[in-house]
């Protein structure tokens, strides 16, 4: 999501004490692993254990750096205007050590991709890595982004319930605790941003053992552990990036046409996929999750990008602006995002996009605001629950 205009000072907290964080844990993780490590090493996952040690001392600068403009840091921290914000408990945040999440992520993607798209796909980051020091930012630097976490005219639809929750701190502590959320694969505040998104994907799914659910865009799959070890139903991690075909619980195919029956899933949840979904994919994938759908099935998107006004958002280190982009929205770049391409959708757009073709859904849409968020992230975000009619 793309920060709403906070001023530079609200934004500081968390930008640079845990930039400063992150450079003292990278420093700490190899001085443990330079001493430890000839006695440790047996097996992968020890080094893991011995990294995920580093970097005590980020945390400690983490709570206790003054940033400029900031009176006091802690639970709230006292702006120089006099306003608070209430800050995220560190406990929910993931990783400050670079190092140990570059591990605890080389090893989910070879195990869900096989060491060679591994490779692969750390050979594309690091050529990311390279054009991002050279990439051409156009004069604007996309300065006049709208608020895309706001979107007023939901309200005006007839068709659509809308919802309003808010997820507390507490309750984002106990859902991590319940279902053992990973800590090392995030870093810092993405996994309280995925944690919340995953949180509210289970809320509107409501899965039973008896379900067979599809994640598509599933990337190492994380949802989806979670799914069956806690309900046990049954699960197929979808993404473009595995290798073609049915692979036990692994499907390799586009979102547009995945190899599995008609009528033969309950649920279909995508998680921060959908939105990146180019050109018309993101219609012809509304087309086959209705295919897929039994009568009654559910289809989660989480987070569902509506803003009041139409737009792509592109990092120009990974791509330029091409003909697969929507020439009736306006072109946003946003450089450090990692991500080729992004949408958002205005009235119009999720009308002749996404409604016309799920007339056979009724549609329910929840408006999740998070106020920890205020000074770092949009507080508020949207999530779709999509039901196929009996």
């Amino acid at each position: 999501m793309v920060p709403h205009g906070l001023g530079k000072c609200e934004q500081t907290p968390w930008k640079s004490p845990f930039a400063l964080g992150r450079k003292v844990a990278l420093a700490d993780s190899c001085l443990v692993a330079i001493f430890i490590a000839p006695v440790r090493l047996r097996i992968p996952f020890d080094a893991f254990l011995i990294l995920a040690a580093g970097g005590p001392l980020s945390v400690w600068i983490l709570q206790n750096r003054r940033a400029k403009g900031i009176k006091k840091l802690g639970p709230k921290i006292v702006l120089a205007t006099g306003s608070e914000i209430t800050l995220i408990p560190h406990s929910l945040l993931g990783t400050s050590s670079v190092l140990a999440n570059a591990l605890v992520r080389f090893a989910c993607f070879t195990r869900m991709m096989g060491p060679i798209r591994t490779v692969v796909q750390l050979a594309d980051h690091l050529k990311y890595c390279t054009r991002r020091w050279k990439a051409v930012v156009p004069e604007d630097q996309g300065l006049h982004v709208p608020r895309l976490d706001v979107c007023s005219w939901l309200r005006n639809l007839d068709d659509i319930k809308l919802v309003k929750k808010t997820v507390t701190s507490d309750q984002l502590a106990s859902f991590f605790s319940d279902v053992h959320y990973p800590r090392y694969y995030y870093e810092g505040s993405r996994r309280v941003r995925y944690g919340l998104w995953h949180m509210i994907g289970f809320e509107l799914c409501k899965l039973e053992r008896s379900d067979t659910v599809i994640d598509i865009g599933a990337q190492t799959g994380v949802w989806g552990r979670i799914a069956r070890r806690r309900y046990g139903c049954k699960v197929f991690d979808v993404d473009i990036q595995y290798a073609p075909g049915i692979h036990s619980n692994k499907v390799g195919a586009e979102a547009s046409s995945i190899p599995l029956p008609s009528a033969s899933v309950s649920h279909i949840v995508s998680f921060c996929a959908f939105n990146c979904f180019e050109d018309m994919s993101d219609i012809l994938f509304l087309r086959e999750a209705t295919r897929l759908l039994v009568p009654g099935g559910k289809l989660v998107i989480v987070p569902l990008c509506v803003a009041e006004e139409y737009v792509n958002l592109y990092d120009p280190a990974a791509c330029t602006p091409s003909e697969s982009f929507d020439s009736e929205a306006r072109l946003v770049p946003r450089p450090g995002w990692k991500v080729r391409f992004g949408r958002w959708y205005d009235y119009r757009a999720f009308v002749k996009r996404i409604e016309v073709n799920i007339t056979s859904f009724t549609k329910e849409i929840w408006h999740v605001c998070y106020p920890a968020w205020q000074g770092c992230q949009p507080p508020e975000f949207y999530a779709a629950l999509f039901r196929k009619k009996t």
